[in-house]
């Protein structure tokens, strides 16, 4: 159909800002490309400033700028950083795939979370992990397992961790490392 003059400079604003947004990160490129040490920040921030993620790294930047973006120019609090696992597990095992080593996805996980730690929102910015499939089968998976580990071994509580969980499909010693506090 037809759209009225109204609804045409609606989405003319959201292409300015789409174009605004491309343009930001494509500036961030360019300054992370003029810095010495930057080289794989730059690359990412390319690419995602033209294509979806292709990367743990990059699915994990684009979120953070997303993140950024909408609480510190648009004014909009995002709530939740997603399930987490269930969204960025398919990165991760094509990084695995591909030859990246545990240890370098583990480093760049605690990287992302260091962001939100650095940020300390008084609110605490939730994260969420598992929650079921449509069939009723639980979303935990190995990623689930490595973000408490990592994210307990950082020693940080924002972002915080919220699980959803069900009776039926979660595993029980996923909600017992949840659970575990090595402080007791």
């Amino acid at each position: 159909g037809e759209n009225t003059a109204e609804q045409e400079e609606f989405f003319e604003g959201i292409k300015l800002t789409y174009e605004a947004v491309i343009a930001f990160i494509k500036r961030l490129a360019a300054e992370a490309e003029a810095t010495e040490g930057s080289e794989m920040m730059a690359k990412a921030l390319y690419n995602i400033s033209d294509n979806p993620p292709d990367s743990f790294y990059e699915a994990c930047l684009a979120a953070y700028i997303y993140f950024m973006v909408s609480e510190h120019v648009d004014g909009l609090q995002a709530r939740s950083l997603s399930n987490f696992d269930r969204v960025y597990y398919p990165y991760w095992v094509r990084d695995m795939e591909r030859g990246v080593s545990e240890d370098e996805l583990k480093r760049q996980l605690a990287y992302y979370l260091m962001q939100f730690a650095a940020i300390d929102n008084y609110w605490g910015q939730p994260v969420y992990l598992g929650g079921t499939k449509e069939d009723g089968t639980s979303e935990i998976n190995p990623l689930s397992y490595i973000f408490l580990d990592v994210y307990d071994r950082m020693g940080i509580y924002n972002p915080k961790i919220q699980l959803k969980i069900s009776d039926k499909s979660t595993p029980k010693e996923f909600i017992l490392k949840a659970r575990y506090d090595k402080a007791r």
